[in-house]
């Protein structure tokens, strides 16, 4: 404790009288000469001596703030539980005083965080969430984040196989999402496939999360459609369409009648057209302008041709799962006033004495969804 108040009342005085030399010499040599040091006591004396020094700056920390932080989050890789719980309980202390001037230094603040989400320290973990609601609250606040710069940073975590850091991540899009001066929907598309990983997930917890997210992405879809950048996240969707795994569960209810669900690439979740036999490969039946089918109560339109790469079946002796190049025509489907019995099966469309099957992907959130993800998910 004497230490402490000494060290305060050096800083003060050095900031009294602009002596910048001074305080970055003894910001350097707590650093270098404590927490950095090879002895666990020498780096406990160090980071409590980084926290003295911000506090003591006072307003002025900001200036000083990489030189502070930088040696506290190596300490966050410290094999010592004890050391990262004092790493985070530092840098608490250090953000607390610098508030919105560290959030130019927000990315490795945040890369620290989603590593210490994962910390099998009950005590470590409680350090790094308080910290975390701390950063959280300055983000909200500020008016000054840098999501362009962040960008690159989630959607490298989001790829994350680990639960608590999977957790992490989508709270932080549940923050982002929640600041108006904040457009997170301009960078869907970098961190969709990402977040159908998470929506794959086996704790329930994450996965109604992550679906809490993609709810808020589509009221922001419905909102502005205008500005929603559906063909790059179009191939998204189309992959996840042809995935195996199961999702979440099926819908509780059906959309509106009055809804309608924009296939605009509907090659992409075509897993096969086959002939009544199911032994040919057939091209598409193509259906021209104005031309209208009325296949058990769903209405389609043509809207316009699309060249796409669909997977089909093939028939006996011919393999199964070839890559073609076909002509495909996108949708406009009007949902039937009866809903569907069978909705977790796939779904066979008998159009021209051809079946198009179509492959599920999820269920969710009134089954609202864009393009393909417009007004229902389909799932497998």
């Amino acid at each position: 404790n004497s230490q402490f108040h000494f060290l305060n009342r050096l800083v003060r005085e050095f900031v009294a009288q602009n002596n910048t030399v001074q305080i970055k010499h003894v910001i350097q040599t707590l650093s270098q000469e404590f927490a950095l040091s090879q002895h666990p006591h020498s780096r406990k004396g160090g980071l409590i001596g980084l926290a003295a020094c911000s506090i003591a700056l006072g307003k002025d920390s900001g200036l000083y703030l990489k030189e502070l932080i930088e040696p506290v989050l190596t300490c966050f890789n410290d094999a010592d539980s004890r050391l990262r719980y004092y790493a985070c309980e530092a840098l608490y202390n250090i953000v607390k005083v610098a508030r919105g001037a560290v959030l130019p230094h927000f990315n490795v603040l945040f890369d620290g965080l989603s590593k210490l989400a994962a910390d099998p320290d009950p005590n470590v973990k409680s350090g790094s969430e308080l910290l975390d609601r701390l950063l959280k609250d300055i983000v909200t606040e500020s008016n000054k984040f840098d999501l362009v710069g962040f960008i690159p940073l989630l959607r490298e975590r989001i790829y994350s196989n680990n639960q608590y850091a999977r957790q992490f991540i989508i709270s932080w899009i549940l923050v982002l999402e929640s600041v108006p001066d904040i457009n997170l929907l301009d960078y869907l598309p970098e961190i969709l496939d990402g977040l159908f990983q998470i929506l794959g997930d086996n704790g329930k917890e994450i996965r109604k999360m992550c679906e809490v997210v993609l709810g808020e992405f589509l009221k922001e879809i419905k909102k502005n459609p205008s500005s929603v950048k559906f063909a790059e996240m179009a191939n998204i969707l189309v992959i996840h369409c042809q995935t195996t795994g199961e999702c979440v569960r099926p819908p509780p209810s059906p959309p509106p009648p009055q809804e309608h669900l924009s296939l605009f690439f509907l090659e992409g979740v075509l897993v096969g057209v086959v002939g009544p036999s199911g032994k040919d490969c057939i091209s598409p039946p193509k259906i021209q302008d104005g031309s209208m089918a009325s296949l058990s109560g769903l209405r389609i339109r043509c809207c316009r041709k699309l060249w796409c790469r669909s997977q089909t079946r093939l028939g006996s002796g011919c393999g199964i799962g070839k890559q073609l190049q076909l002509p495909l025509d996108p949708w406009d489907l009007h949902m039937p006033q009866v809903w569907p019995q069978k909705m977790d099966k796939k779904i066979n469309i008998k159009m021209r004495n051809h079946y198009i099957l179509i492959q599920c992907l999820a269920a969710y959130n009134n089954m609202n969804i864009f393009c393909l993800w417009h007004n229902f998910i389909f799932y497998k």
